[in-house]
Order: C-alpha cells, then sequence, then structure tokens
C-alpha cells in the first residue's frame, strides 16, 4: 500500500501547475507538522515524501484531499479519492482537537457524509428560511410599505470594474458617464453580468474577494438581498452552504467591542447559538459566504497588515475580524462580497481582490420597466416616461432606482389633473414637490391646497424640518450617510419623541435597528440629504447665521459680513449680498476633491431662485429678491467654465447649476457653437460641456474633428466619447493611445452606431489599440465602413486582429488605410487570409511605406485570385517590391476585380513592364489605372506598357509615369529617345507630378489618386521629353480615333521644332483639343499661323513673376484666318477679362480687331511680357509666341505660370 499512496501523491500534485503547486506548499505549511524551512522551494516530489515522512499513509492523503478543494481542485481530488483502496472516511473527533491546536479548519472531505448529518441538515434548512424572510421584502420610502423583492426586482447594469480605478467625483454624475460608456455591453470587461454570478466569475482566481462598486441608491444592497433570496429558495448557488449577511451599518454599534467570528456571527444569525465544538468544525468545514454591505458607512479603522485572527473562536476587534477574513488569514477558503461606494472602495488593497464590479443602475429599458411596474395605470406610466425623457436632468438621475421611486412619487401627484407642460423639470422643485407631499401624508395631493394650505403645513412641521436640515448639512460636511442617536441628539433630535410624533419620517428619514438594542439613520437617499443641506443653509442666510456660513466663506470675507450686520441699524435690513454666499459655495464644489457638494450647490442655487423660495414659504421667514444676485452668480459660472480646466464632472455639474437657474444661455451658445462651426479652439471644460450636450441630446453629427474644436490632450479626451454620435469621426494628430482606443471601440458596438467613417492617424494607439478597435468592428452593431489608421506606430502583431475583424460575419468595413506603419511582409499575410473569407467585404487597401517587400506580393497575388476577393483598390507604393515583386503581383491582376494599382516607387525598371503588359492583355484585367511613377522604367519599359494598352482587352484609363522635376525648378536634361506611342485615346493617361520631398502614396490627396474626369487626359509632368516625341503627338491629335481633350506639356525641353510640329496636329479637323498647358515650357518664339481653326474661346491666363524680368519683346499678334474667333486677354494692370472680337483679316500683316472692326495692336509695356492664347484652345498657359517684328530673344528658364 505504500507504494500506491506513493505513487497516488505523486501522480496527483505531477498534475498542478507551478502557481497552483506554490498554493499548496502554503496551505501544507499552515498546518505547521513540517517545518516551513523543509518546504521552501521543494517541488513536488519532495513535497509528497516530507508528507509520507510526518503523516501515515491516511493522514497524507486526507490533508492532500482538504488542500486540493480548498485550491477548488475538485477534479484531482475526486481522482484520488477514487483510486485510494482505503476507506478514506475522517476522524473528525481527531481532527476538531488537532483544530485546537493548529487553527485549520478542514473543509469537507466528502459532500455526501456532511449530507447525511441530519442535524447539519436542518441547520441548513432553518438558515435558510431565516435568510430569506430578512431579504424578502423590500421598502420604498415608509416602512409601512413593503413589497415583494421579487415583484419589483428590475434587472440591474452590472459590469466588471478596475480596483485601481478610484472615483472621485460626485456620484450622480457617475452614473450617466459610466452606463453610457458601457451601453454597449460587449464581450470585454463591460459585460453585463447577474448578480448571482459573481462568485462563479471569480472561482478561478486566486485572490477571493469580489468588490462592487456603485453610487448611493443604485441598487448595490438589492442586489445582495436578491443573490441571498435566490440562493435561499434554491434558484442559484448550491454550492454555498451558509450566506451571512454583515452590514457595516451595523457592525458599527459594536466597533469598540471584542469579539470573536463565532460570536458575530451567532448576533446576526441566532439559530447558530448553543452549537457544539465538533458541529461548529462541521460549519466551517462547509463552504461559507461572507456579505459586508456599506464598506463606505463604516466608521471601523482598517488595517490589513497587523494583528491578524487566526481562529473563530480567537475575540478581537470587528474591523480586525474583517481584515483577516480578507487577507485570507482566518477561513481562508470562505468566500467575501464586499459592496462599497466608489470613493471607500479604496480602502481594501488591490491585492486581495480577485473581482470587481461595478453597479451602474437602469438602462433605458430597465428604467421603463421599473415605472411600467410601479405604475399600474399605462396610460399614466407612459405619459410620465415622456415627461422624464424631455428633462435631461431627471433622465440622467433616474439611472439611480431609488431616484425613480422619488421621481414615480412626485409625477404621480403632480401629473394627476395637470396640462403636462405646465409641470416645471427643475431638480429643486421636483424635490420640494417630494417634502411636501411627503408632510401631507392624508390626502396626497399637494397641488390642491392653497398656497395658505400649503404654508401652514410647512409652518406646523418647520421645527422638525430645519432640524433634519441641520443633521443633514452636518453630516455631508463630514461625509457622512449614515447616522447614529448622538449624531440626532447633536442637533437638538429626540430619537423617541419626535419619531412618535411625526409620520413623514418614515419616508425622508429611515431607522434602521442594529446590534444591542442600538438603531441606525439614514436618509432615504444622499440627494434628499442634499436637499435638506441646501434648505439649512439658505436658511442660515436668511437669518445672518453667520457662524454656520464660515464654512463657505473666507475669513476675511466672514470679518466683512460682521462689521456690516453690528453696523446696520437692523439685522434684518443688513445688506449682504446673495451672490457672496452662492460664489463662494460655487468655489467650495469646484474645490471639492470627491466632489461630494455638487448636487449640493445645484439644489442651494435652485434654491435662491424667488418662485422655490415661495414654494417653501413657512419655512423661510421671508423672501429674499435674488434676481441680481443670480445674474452675478451665472456670470461668475461661465467664467469659470470659459478661463478654467475644471474637471469633466465638474463642467457638466456647473452646467446643469445654470439650467437650475433657469439660465440656458450657455447650453444655446453650445449649440449654436454647433451650428456655425466657428473652428475656435475650446477650454478643456468646455469641451466637457460640448461633449456632454452633444451626449445627452443624441443628435448625431455629421462629422467630429477634434481639432476643429481643441488643440490640447485634455480637450481631446473630453470630446472622445462623443464618436458614439457622429457619422464621420476625424481624430487624426490628436495624441491619443491605446487606451482611447477602448472609447472608440465601445461606440462602434452601441445600438443603432451611426459610425462608418474613423480617421485616427498619426496617433500612437500601437497593436494594443487596434486589438481593442477589432473588438469594436467584430460587434453586429458595428457599421465601420473606411478605417484610416495611417501613422499609427503599428507592427505586423496587430494584422492578426484586423485579419480576424474581416472574416467577421459582422465586418462591412470598405476601405482600409495602413500606410506609413511597419507591417512587414509577415503582417501582409496575416491580412491576406482575412482578404479571402467570404464574409470579407473590404475593397480598398492602403499600405504605403509599410517596409514591404516582393516578398508579400506573393501572397496579395494569391489574395485578388481569390474568389471571394472584393478588392478594387490597391496601394502599395514607396515599398522595396522590386521587378520581382510586381511579376508576382501581376499574376493575380490576370484574374481580379482590381481596378487601381499603385506602385510609385516601389525601386521597379523596365523588366516588369512585361508582365504588368501581359495583365493588361488578359482577357480578365479590370485595371483602369495604375501609377508607376518614380520608377527607373526608361523607353524600353514603356514600350512594353504600349503594347499592353493596344490590346482590346485593355480598360486602362489612368497611366501615372512621372519623375521627380529638379529641386531648381529648372527644366530637365536630355529626354527619351522616343514618346509613348498612344492608343485608345478614349482613355486617359496620366501622369502626376512629384516634388521633392513630396509625400508619396501614403500622402498623397485622394484628388491625386482619384482625378475624376468626364473627359480623358495625357498628362506628361516632367518626363523628359523632348521636341522629337511631337511627331508621334500630333500623329495623335490628327487621329480619327482621337478623343483627347485635354494635355499637358509641363516641364518638358520642347524646343521650336516641337511646338511647330504640335500645331501640325492642332490644324486637323479631327482635334478635339480644349485644353493646352506648359508650365515652364521655353523656346525661341515664332509667329505661328493656325489654319482652319474651328470656333473657340482663348484664355491668356496671368504672368509668372519671372516671366516679368524678360525684355525686349514689344509687341504679340495672332494671323487669323477664320472669323469669330474670341480672346480672352488678362494681366496684372487689367484685373478683369477683356474680350476681343477677331475678324478675317485677308493680309498677311498680323492684325487684331475690336468689335467696330477698328484694328488694334497691343502694345506691351517695357519689360514685361503677355501670355497670349492661340485661337485653337479654350485654355493655354506657359507659351510666349514672339512676333517678327520683335527682337530677338534668347533661351532662359522660365518658372510655372497660373492657369
Amino acid at each position: 500500500m505504500a507504494a500506491s499512496v506513493l505513487d497516488l501523491l505523486y501522480d496527483t500534485l505531477d498534475d498542478l501547475e507551478q502557481d497552483r503547486l506554490n498554493r499548496f506548499r502554503s496551505y501544507l505549511k499552515a498546518d505547521r507538522r513540517i517545518r516551513a524551512g523543509k518546504l521552501e522551494n521543494a517541488g513536488y516530489t519532495e513535497i509528497v515524501n516530507l508528507m509520507m515522512e510526518f503523516y501515515n499513509q491516511k493522514e497524507a492523503v486526507m490533508i492532500t484531499l482538504y488542500i486540493l478543494r480548498k485550491m477548488r481542485q475538485n477534479q484531482l481530488a475526486e481522482e484520488l479519492e477514487n483510486k485510494y483502496e482505503e476507506d478514506c472516511t475522517v476522524d473528525w473527533n481527531k481532527v476538531s482537537e488537532q483544530i485546537e491546536v493548529t487553527d485549520l479548519l478542514p473543509e469537507k472531505v466528502s459532500r455526501t457524509k456532511v449530507e447525511k448529518d441530519l442535524w447539519l441538515q436542518e441547520l441548513l434548512k432553518t438558515h435558510k428560511i431565516k435568510m430569506k424572510m430578512k431579504v424578502e421584502q423590500i421598502f420604498e420610502g415608509k416602512q409601512i410599505k413593503k413589497a415583494n423583492l421579487k415583484e419589483v426586482y428590475t434587472e440591474l447594469f452590472i459590469t466588471e470594474g478596475d480596483i485601481r480605478e478610484v472615483n472621485r467625483e460626485h456620484e450622480i454624475l457617475l452614473i450617466d458617464d459610466a452606463f453610457k460608456t458601457c451601453k454597449a455591453q460587449n464581450k470585454t470587461k463591460h459585460e453585463a453580468i447577474k448578480c448571482n454570478d459573481v462568485f462563479n466569475l471569480n472561482k478561478d482566481q486566486q485572490e477571493k474577494i469580489v468588490l462592487t462598486k456603485g453610487i448611493a441608491g443604485v441598487g448595490k444592497t438589492v442586489s445582495v438581498h436578491k443573490f441571498i433570496l435566490d440562493w435561499a429558495e434554491g434558484k442559484a448557488n448550491d454550492e454555498i452552504d451558509f450566506v451571512f449577511l454583515l452590514p457595516f451599518r451595523k457592525m458599527n454599534c459594536i466597533k469598540d467591542t471584542k469579539i470573536s467570528l463565532l460570536e458575530l456571527l451567532q448576533r446576526f444569525n441566532p439559530e447558530l447559538k448553543d452549537l457544539e465544538t465538533t458541529q461548529i468544525v462541521h460549519i466551517c468545514s462547509c463552504t461559507l459566504a461572507f456579505i459586508f454591505d456599506g464598506l463606505d458607512e463604516s466608521r471601523l479603522p482598517l488595517e490589513f497588515k497587523s494583528g491578524m485572527v487566526t481562529s473563530v473562536k480567537e475575540r478581537s476587534s470587528v474591523d480586525q475580524l474583517f481584515t483577516s477574513l480578507v487577507n485570507g488569514s482566518l477561513l481562508p477558503s470562505a468566500l467575501i462580497w464586499v459592496t462599497s461606494r466608489p470613493a471607500a472602495a479604496n480602502q481594501i488593497p488591490p491585492e486581495y481582490v480577485g473581482l470587481t464590479t461595478e453597479v451602474r443602475g437602469f438602462a433605458d429599458q430597465q428604467k421603463e420597466e421599473y415605472f411600467r411596474k410601479r405604475i399600474t395605470d399605462e396610460a399614466q406610466a407612459s405619459r410620465m416616461i415622456s415627461h422624464i425623457r424631455k428633462s435631461p436632468s431627471l433622465y440622467i438621475m433616474c439611472y439611480i432606482p431609488v431616484f425613480c421611486w422619488i421621481t414615480a412619487t412626485v409625477l404621480t401627484d403632480i401629473l394627476t389633473g395637470k396640462d403636462e407642460e405646465t409641470i416645471n423639470t427643475t431638480l429643486t422643485e421636483m424635490y420640494i414637490h417630494f417634502l411636501l407631499i411627503q408632510m401631507n401624508l392624508k390626502s396626497q395631493k399637494h397641488d390642491q391646497k392653497t398656497e395658505r394650505e400649503r404654508t401652514k403645513l410647512l409652518d406646523s412641521n418647520k421645527t422638525m424640518i430645519l432640524k433634519l436640515a441641520k443633521l443633514a448639512f452636518e453630516q455631508l460636511k463630514k461625509d457622512n450617510a449614515v447616522f447614529y442617536e448622538e449624531d440626532l441628539n447633536a442637533c437638538g433630535i429626540d430619537v423617541h419623541g419626535d419619531f412618535e410624533s411625526i409620520g413623514m419620517l418614515t419616508e425622508i428619514f429611515q431607522q434602521e435597528a442594529g446590534l444591542h438594542e442600538l438603531k441606525t439613520f439614514s436618509f432615504v437617499h444622499l440627494s434628499v440629504q442634499e436637499f435638506l443641506a441646501a434648505v439649512h443653509v439658505f436658511l442660515c442666510y436668511l437669518d445672518k447665521n453667520m457662524e454656520e456660513l464660515q464654512f463657505f466663506l473666507e475669513e476675511k470675507q466672514t470679518r466683512v459680513w460682521y462689521k456690516r450686520l453690528l453696523f446696520s441699524q437692523s439685522a434684518l435690513h443688513a445688506d449682504i449680498p446673495l451672490h457672496d454666499l452662492l460664489t463662494h459655495a460655487v468655489n467650495k464644489a469646484v474645490q471639492s476633491e470627491k466632489g461630494h457638494f455638487n448636487l449640493f450647490l445645484r439644489f442651494l442655487l435652485g434654491i435662491s431662485l424667488e418662485s422655490n423660495q415661495k414654494l417653501l414659504k413657512g419655512l423661510f421667514t421671508h423672501n429674499k429678491d435674488s434676481r441680481d444676485s443670480i445674474t452675478t452668480t451665472t456670470k461668475h459660472i461661465t467664467e469659470i467654465l470659459h478661463s478654467q480646466d475644471v474637471s469633466a464632472e465638474t463642467s457638466v455639474n456647473l452646467f446643469y447649476c445654470l439650467l437650475e437657474l433657469k439660465d440656458d444661455s450657455l447650453y444655446k451658445q453650445t449649440k449654436e457653437y454647433l451650428r456655425t462651426n466657428l473652428g475656435k479652439p475650446l477650454s478643456s471644460s468646455m469641451c466637457s460641456l460640448l461633449a456632454y450636450v452633444l451626449l445627452m441630446s443624441e443628435e448625431v453629427l455629421d462629422e467630429l474633428n477634434l481639432r476643429m474644436y481643441t488643440r490640447s490632450l485634455g480637450g481631446c479626451l473630453s470630446l472622445l466619447p462623443v464618436v458614439r454620435c457622429c457619422r464621420k469621426a476625424i481624430l487624426s494628430m490628436c495624441s491619443l493611445n491605446d487606451s482611447c482606443c477602448e472609447t472608440v471601440a465601445l461606440a462602434l458596438q452601441n445600438l443603432n452606431s451611426p459610425l462608418t467613417e474613423l480617421d485616427m492617424s498619426s496617433n500612437i494607439i500601437q497593436d494594443s489599440g487596434v486589438k481593442l478597435l477589432c473588438e469594436g468592428m467584430n460587434s453586429p452593431h458595428c457599421q465601420l465602413k473606411k478605417l484610416s489608421l495611417d501613422f499609427c506606430m503599428l507592427t505586423d502583431q496587430c494584422c492578426e486582429s484586423l485579419s480576424s475583424a474581416l472574416q467577421s460575419s459582422n465586418s462591412r468595413l470598405i476601405e482600409l488605410d495602413m500606410s506609413d506603419n511597419n507591417l512587414q511582409d509577415s503582417g501582409v499575410e496575416l491580412l491576406c487570409e482575412g482578404l479571402k473569407s467570404s464574409t470579407c467585404q473590404l475593397e480598398k487597401l492602403r499600405m504605403g511605406s509599410c517596409n514591404l517587400t516582393g516578398q508579400c506580393c506573393e501572397s496579395l497575388s494569391s489574395a485578388l485570385q481569390s474568389s471571394n476577393s472584393r478588392l478594387i483598390e490597391l496601394d502599395v507604393s514607396n515599398n522595396d517590391l522590386q521587378d520581382s515583386g510586381v511579376k508576382l503581383l501581376c499574376d493575380g491582376l490576370k484574374s481580379c476585380q482590381l481596378e487601381k494599382l499603385r506602385l510609385e516607387q516601389c525601386n521597379l525598371t523596365g523588366q516588369c513592364c512585361e508582365s504588368l503588359s501581359s495583365a493588361l492583355q488578359s482577357s480578365n484585367s479590370r485595371l483602369k489605372e495604375l501609377d508607376v511613377s518614380n520608377n527607373d522604367l526608361r523607353d524600353s519599359g514603356v514600350k512594353l506598357l504600349c503594347e499592353g494598352m493596344k490590346s482590346p482587352n485593355c480598360h486602362l484609363e489612368k497611366l501615372s509615369s512621372s519623375s521627380r522635376s529638379p529641386a531648381d525648378g529648372s527644366p530637365p536634361s536630355g529626354g527619351l529617345s522616343c514618346c509613348y506611342q498612344f492608343v485608345h485615346l478614349a482613355r486617359s493617361v496620366t501622369s502626376v507630378e512629384r516634388r521633392p520631398g513630396g509625400g508619396g502614396a501614403g500622402h498623397g490627396d485622394d484628388r491625386d489618386w482619384v482625378r475624376g474626369r468626364a473627359v480623358p487626359e495625357i498628362r506628361l509632368f516632367s518626363i523628359n521629353l523632348t521636341d522629337q516625341c511631337h511627331e508621334s503627338l500630333t500623329s495623335v491629335l490628327q487621329s480619327s480615333n482621337s478623343h483627347l481633350l485635354e494635355l499637358d506639356l509641363s516641364f518638358n525641353d520642347l524646343q521650336d521644332s516641337g511646338v511647330i510640329l504640335l500645331c501640325d496636329g492642332l490644324k486637323s479637323p479631327n482635334c478635339q483639343l480644349e485644353k493646352l498647358s506648359g508650365k515652364a515650357a521655353y523656346h525661341r518664339g515664332k509667329l505661328l499661323s493656325v489654319s482652319q481653326v474651328h470656333q473657340r474661346t482663348w484664355r491668356a491666363p496671368r504672368q509668372s513673376p519671372s516671366v516679368q524680368r524678360k525684355v525686349g519683346i514689344q509687341c504679340y499678334c495672332v494671323f487669323i484666318r477664320r472669323s469669330h474667333v474670341a480672346l480672352h486677354y488678362r494681366n496684372r494692370s487689367h484685373r478683369n477679362p477683356v474680350l476681343l472680337s477677331l475678324e478675317r483679316h485677308g493680309g498677311e500683316q498680323p492684325a487684331v480687331f475690336c468689335e467696330d472692326n477698328a484694328p488694334l495692336v497691343y502694345q506691351a509695356p517695357e519689360n514685361q511680357v503677355v501670355f497670349v492664347s492661340v485661337g485653337f484652345l479654350k485654355e493655354m498657359s506657359g507659351f510666349a509666341f514672339v512676333d517678327d517684328f520683335s527682337k530677338p530673344v534668347g533661351k532662359s528658364k522660365w518658372g510655372p505660370s497660373s492657369v
């Protein structure tokens, strides 16, 4: 048997990964049977040998089973148990004795044995019944109003969060941004989580703590209760035996008492009393879950590094019991769930947290579901929902379940018998109505009462309301939301007498039984506390209570106020400006790190309005004329927004402060800014506000260009979420990084996402950012069709994600620009896998300057030949493809859909042209545009291309084959010995000029690439043509098949003979040429006689500055042998064109006639050259014609002229 057990243990521990083996070693150390030094760095063989040395065979198996199950390696444990030949039952008495010494509480070895203990089954049954009774009723407001949790529960939006993110902004503002950011509910960290799944999601983590964050009233406690209710009814988490609910607000009552964990559990769960030691051992060996609700309400000092408790019977402070459970020194296998408001969540060190979740409130659908459950009248519920949607302030806060209840309470009352259009929608008015309703419990219809009756009602409850208001303010300053009897006594509230006499307290102020007959108190929601705190401060202002107002005022300002009171004849008539208080309150809220005065500020400003003061008449002794103060305060808030870079949350809150003052001027300015598109940079604060307005209005923009609104990184980040509501987003050159891509990815996943074009060029988003974008592109809601990632510091590693996105059935992408990234051949190979997919929709792919070689062309060729390929445009310019790469590529060109191919500056020679020519002649070729500019093709290569163009199968319409012009602008020297043999002149053969330093394929404007023209054109920019080529050009112009309308001969050495030859072609009746350009062309001028010219319009363009320096030319004339030819002449002295009608003149002398047939000879000013267009053209530029009577002019360089 010894050898058998040894082998079993060897095999079992050998299956453990290194990290789990380390955990096994740590648990074994806790038993203290084997010295820690012996186990240090021991492998699985040494561990088994030590166990066999210090334990007998049965004990070795027992301890192994115990540790494996504690590590949740249940499959390994079952295999070991099944293979063990002897009966592996546990001697619990022996174990319990061992526990007293070692404090190591073994987990159940076999669940079947535990279930056989009838007393434990009975205890579990009783415990579940008791827990169900605790959580099955939910209280909304009055404690006499109970509702079944199952009937009113509405599913909350819960997502995975990050413990490292500590939210310090005001919680009310968190809910909208958090929900809208994660609205997509994608399968990343923002996937919606069910409350019953929190422990299952954390089961594979070494850290056992689940931490749930959420703002006050968002549903954390309700989620906990729903978890317990479903567990108690056997609907979920049946693997958990005991669940213990321990609210911090109740544990605060025993913070100064020494108590053991067992005693603590017995106080909260009386059914656990009178248990024997062996029974306690049984319970501790079960699966236990501890839920600590409301860490933000804790008043316990939490120290995780000292004073640890290791036994359930050891007495200590409550805070040490909690920290010992969290760090694992006490009941290391227990499950722990902690809930907290965001600002307090960081009290637990991140190293103990395995899963962080965040309750985000109601989604739109869930919110509507809540109102329809609560309001049985369907018509009234619909009217209520419609009203809420019209008020952004109410609409935001209704993501919070408790605020939904407050809103439903108020609107049920004021919507009855009242025109919806007359209902006020500010937050302050809503809470004033809520307060009035609670004081009018009998009729529940305060609107039916007269102002006098309402005043009487407020006056009768004034004493208690003001006490509660004082309590609210004092505890708000301390950031406390839970109070105790001593806190109430400090504000003059009699816990026993006041609660007996005032029924309204159960609606807005709650009391809850704690331990030892102690009670805890809180307002029904944090916002109610902030509203009453604002009431208290405004009343202190009216009563000149300077002691209370010192919290807001600087010491100097307080002394000024005191002097005013002392020297005033009557304190009631003391001139203390209200705007002093309000502006100082604004500054206090802006400076608050946690933002817990933001909502208070909105209420204070709202109460300052005279209309709201009248509603509260009865509480206030008199009203204050606040019109001038409101104007001053509004100006102060606007200045802060325009001049200071306050946080986004503060910007939004100040915006709502203005709305609370019923000042919508800033809102209108924001909308006007969008409409006029002034392009004036905004401050970061205004960017935040602009983003908020756009998101809340849900207006869809045609285009969002971040650089149009701001130049700062902070401003760009504030505006980035707006990508959710635009069709085209230009985010280039905004210093964005990979983390920003998550926001964009979520926008792509939004339901009804409008985003179809996205430009993120020139940002350092790197491969990690592209992976996030691809997660968004995989969403069924993604509508993206055009994506530009030019110059984004990408490598081949991102191509796998892009390829996967292209193959997704949800992919709609038709254009992708990856230029200026280090993709290399390996990246292209990955992308081509996506191009071959039947679901890929891509039509245009740009990969200029991507460090590619000819090796990638084989993958590209294969992708092009794929039957699934839809690619019609490919740009691989500025890559070292060489002739070998182009030859491979041409194999694909012979059988594909490609229409546009750019091979500019790819280190090509004439050798590749044979393959290109063959591809052009293929019957399956669809190529219409080809750019081989800035390559050394030479005459031989061009001739080969022309052979391909002669084929009837050739569809080529544009050919670009330019070279670089000299840096000094001078004409090129030398030239081709022959010119292109132009054929198929219905097509357009194009050459695009590239100047030194100019961009290549990745930098060129789309207008260079697709010059959408309805007419054919030939552009021969700087390709070293000489006059020898003009015989071919003349032949082209005279051809009966010629449809050529434009000819550009700029930057070529044409010479006189070339121009003369050209004119022979222009005389032909077949010539259709309408536009001729010749920038920087030069020659000795001759008087040109053009005969048989059809009726045309001539234009003489502006002169080049360099031309003005030429001398010796006096007169320019044109021989006209056909009538009705018009000349348009324009120079610097004549800003407007002068139309001259030229009539037929029989003589040989050059003459120009006006409309009245009077001869007119234009004498040019001295030292000036005039460009004159010849009669056969609509437009002509760059040529100077010198008549026979002029002084000869030598050859010189001419700069380009403007057309």
